[in-house]
């Protein structure tokens, strides 16, 4: 019994939800292979049993949808630095604390400080250590099923056309190993960073952003789940409250996006750029959507 005990302890949570409630059913898969953490569910009831079945009063889970599967889960400022990685570091924090000193400020108390504001301005477009995931399974299914194209100055979301919808299940707590920072900003942050409210949006991190980066910043060991769905009208999402309208909140009701729409707000980033000798748009650019 301590033996079946000993290898059950060892199994992914993909792996258990799979040979105790569904080790018959051909529409739930956990396919052999170095990755036991990946899942392919077919019934969107089942993709929502599973995320109760991975969670827990003590163990929240975060989601993060995307139309393709990604390998690794580095934030923003990380992904494919090369030799740049404390370069963009630098030119980072050199934005953080300039938003501190513009004139005029930027208006309201949720500016100060520059521990957490990071966590907010990933879900506006500028790159960060932050990864931005939500606590809504609608809105990880309408990233996984959506794809954006850019049009002029803005994004259009569009009905993604791949076969598949992948979402990321993180658990930010796990037993044996350093917990991540997590940055609540539906729940917790300032209702005038509409953005996050509107998705339910959160932020993980290896370290605040008042800290330095700590070994590696791939988030990948705390993926504990990676589900695979069939991109079809079973998992279709509809009307304006599954818009990237409604998602995105226009400047005139998202009072941040309004004040990080400012032309100073983007001259500040992309000289915080070229002063750590780094090309304009490598911290990236507020983000616009229609």
């Amino acid at each position: 019994m301590a033996e079946v005990s000993d290898r059950r302890d060892q199994q992914t949570p993909a792996q258990k939800f799979k040979n105790d409630y569904h080790k018959h059913d051909g529409s739930v898969v956990v396919p052999c292979s170095d990755n036991p953490t990946q899942i392919r569910i077919d019934d969107p009831a089942v993709l929502a049993s599973f995320i109760a079945f991975c969670s827990g009063p003590c163990r929240p889970v975060f989601l993060r949808g995307e139309t393709r599967c990604f390998p690794s889960s580095v934030p923003s400022l990380f992904r494919n630095a090369g030799n740049e990685l404390e370069q963009r570091w630098a030119a980072y924090k050199c934005f953080l604390n300039r938003l501190q000193e513009l004139h005029p400020p930027l208006r309201g108390t949720r500016w100060q400080g520059t521990e957490h504001l990071g966590a907010v301005l990933q879900h506006y477009g500028i790159r960060t250590p932050w990864l931005d995931v939500v606590r809504n399974l609608y809105t990880a299914i309408w990233f996984a099923t959506h794809d954006f194209e850019t049009r002029g100055s803005c994004f259009v979301a569009t009905t993604s056309e791949r076969e598949h919808g992948y979402i990321s299940i993180y658990d930010a707590r796990p037993e044996g190993r350093t917990w991540l920072k997590v940055v609540d900003l539906w729940g917790d942050d300032s209702s005038r960073h509409f953005r996050p409210h509107a998705q339910h949006g959160l932020s993980l991190a290896k370290q605040d952003d008042d800290g330095n980066p700590r070994g590696k910043q791939d988030l990948e060991p705390y993926r504990i789940a990676h589900v695979r769905f069939p991109n079809s009208r079973q998992w279709a999402l509809c009307g304006h409250m599954f818009s990237a309208r409604f998602l995105f909140p226009a400047p005139e009701y998202d009072d941040s996006l309004k004040q990080l729409s400012r032309p100073d707000i983007q001259s500040t980033l992309d000289r915080a750029c070229t002063e750590n000798d780094l090309p304009r748009g490598t911290l990236g650019v507020v983000s616009h959507y229609m």
